[in-house]
């Protein structure tokens, strides 16, 4: 499928009083503004009067955490751990960040050691059990995404989708009957050359309140 310089947004509602937005590129908020100043969500959180986030994961493992509120200050944080600093969320985005913690994560991790340890010390594994029991055991950038959909996202149809594009030509129907809202625009042709370079954690599937 030929894709053509488009920018797609895709806006959905949310629990708690979020909308979801997705962007075909999918970079597009994490870019800088052509002032350099600031990521695009910033930009949006300061024109819109509202708080916003942006959860990114990165091969299953890393994750990037963008912060920003209606005043113009925001925040990276690609720690381990990361949490919210910056805005204002409810208790359940919070535990959503601490999905690693949950009890049932734990026990299921110790059970999976456990069977897993026991093969080994046999010198032969059992692929399709250690497969079936790992399920829900993804790394834990990547639970964090999940956790946060279960709580965000109602449909959770389109949360990680990594191409909006085929996803709105391919299924348009169905995204339209989950009250899917789209708006298109021509990017500017220079807009990767905006990639972000802040060193600064003071000075990208978007969510906002």
């Amino acid at each position: 499928m030929e894709r053509p310089p488009l920018l797609i947004v895709g806006l959905g509602i949310g629990r708690e009083g979020w909308t979801i937005i997705k962007t075909y590129p999918n970079d597009w908020f994490f870019l800088r503004t052509p002032d350099g100043q600031r990521p695009r969500l910033s930009a949006l959180a300061i024109q819109l009067k509202c708080d916003a986030f942006h959860y990114r994961v990165f091969q299953d493992t890393e994750s990037l955490l963008v912060e920003a509120n209606s005043n113009g200050k925001f925040r990276f944080d690609s720690t381990n751990k990361p949490s919210f600093s910056l805005i204002e969320v409810s208790e359940r985005v919070r535990k959503a960040m601490l999905v690693k913690q949950y009890p049932e994560i734990i026990r299921k991790e110790v059970v999976f050691k456990t069977e897993y340890d026991k093969q080994k010390s046999r010198g032969e594994f059992d692929r399709e059990l250690l497969v079936s029991m790992s399920e829900g055991l993804e790394d834990e950038a990547e639970q964090i995404d999940i956790a946060l959909a279960n709580t965000i996202d109602p449909f959770q149809y389109y949360w990680q989708t990594y191409d909006l594009y085929r996803q709105v030509y391919c299924n348009f129907q169905q995204l339209d009957n989950m009250n899917v809202k789209f708006l298109y625009f021509q990017p500017p042709n220079n807009y990767i050359r905006t990639l972000p370079s802040y060193h600064d954690q003071t000075e990208e599937e978007m969510r906002f309140r």
